[in-house]
């Protein structure tokens, strides 16, 4: 299983969502702030998804990044973790 490229479609999959909620007003107003909730529900699921070699647990990493992004987060935070898994 190629896990570079399955993050690599998570992250573009990912991005066109949370743009197509910012541009239509889905999201609460920007908040920058992180939340340790999201944070280790992304962590956790990623390393699931490693350790498994599964990518079905990257669907909750997708959801997870949708939810903050609704909540008004810093979802390019959780870009940049999956960046940096990608360069692994």
């Amino acid at each position: 299983m190629d896990m570079k490229r399955i993050y690599d479609e998570l992250l573009e999959r990912a991005r066109e969502d949370v743009t197509h909620l910012r541009e239509t007003g889905q999201c609460r107003q920007y908040t920058g702030r992180h939340s340790d909730i999201h944070d280790a529900g992304v962590q956790d699921s990623l390393g699931l998804a490693e350790r498994l070699k599964d990518p079905r647990y990257l669907g909750a990493v997708w959801s997870i990044i949708k939810d903050a992004a609704l909540d008004g987060c810093d979802v390019d935070h959780y870009f940049r973790m999956i960046e940096d898994r990608c360069r692994q």
